[in-house]
């Protein structure tokens, strides 16, 4: 429903100069501009074929189903260095498929959102995840004077993100850590110990933080973790607003 707007985008990521991947993941109807990636191929991705995802008149079936096939599409692209970014627009749908995709990168990879939902409804499919989410204000329905120039500035923000090549580290290994305003002595000094052993240390904010924090351990971007300070577990046990979520890692050392 949104061939128009992806058309715009697309065009205005060219005239910067990148190249575009164009990933169709509707079912219904016929596509709105001419896709680089079909829905055939997404749909297969998940195991699955479009008339079967029709047969089903089910949309959030579909939906988790598209969901599964864009994420395997994307990280297969990735795997094969074809992309060095992402950028989705959508509704409820559009932000459920794109956010599912683009939790399968690595945190290098610059990844935009344009959505109608607002922060708190996209913070569940966000959590941990370096996705930049831009409120569209109004309905991705058409090119006028909010969108036009809200997806013009998306399109730019993208790609500057995907030319700012900056060198990552030395590739020594890591260890992720866990700070508070009063554990902040102790995190300190084990973060100059670590660092004499030739670790590179990545200090959390325990206040919320650990999400990100967990997102890099399943990602494999971490070789251990110095959990120093364990309120967000206290938070998660007790019903606070500040936990990491439920699922902790099991290499975790407290």
């Amino acid at each position: 429903t949104k061939g128009r707007e992806f058309d715009f985008l697309k065009l205005e990521i060219e005239l910067r100069g990148c190249r575009t991947i164009l990933i169709d993941a509707g079912v219904l109807g016929s596509p709105g501009t001419d896709p680089t990636i079909d829905r055939d191929v997404v749909a297969a991705a998940a195991g699955e074929t479009i008339n079967e995802l029709i047969s089903r008149n089910d949309r959030g079936a579909v939906i988790e189903v598209m969901a599964k096939g864009a994420a395997r599409v994307i990280d297969e692209l990735c795997r094969q260095g074809d992309i060095d970014g992402v950028i989705s627009m959508g509704g409820s749908g559009g932000t459920l498929i794109a956010t599912t995709a683009m939790r399968t990168l690595p945190p290098g990879i610059p990844k935009i959102l344009v959505t109608t939902g607002t922060i708190q409804d996209t913070a569940q499919y966000t959590d941990g995840v370096n996705i930049v989410v831009i409120p569209s204000i109004v309905d991705i329905a058409g090119l006028n004077r909010i969108t036009r120039p809200l997806i013009s500035g998306a399109a730019a923000a993208i790609c500057g993100m995907v030319e700012a090549k900056v060198h990552a580290g030395q590739g020594q290994p890591t260890i992720a850590a866990t700070m508070l305003g009063n554990t902040t002595p102790a995190v300190e000094l084990a973060r100059k110990i670590f660092e004499k052993k030739g670790f590179e240390v990545l200090i959390f904010h325990a206040n919320g933080g650990g999400r990100n924090l967990e997102a890099l351990v399943r990602a494999g971007e971490v070789s251990g973790v110095f959990d120093l300070s364990t309120t967000e577990l206290a938070n998660e046990l007790c019903g606070g607003v500040r936990s990491a979520g439920p699922d902790l890692s099991l290499i975790h050392i407290s």
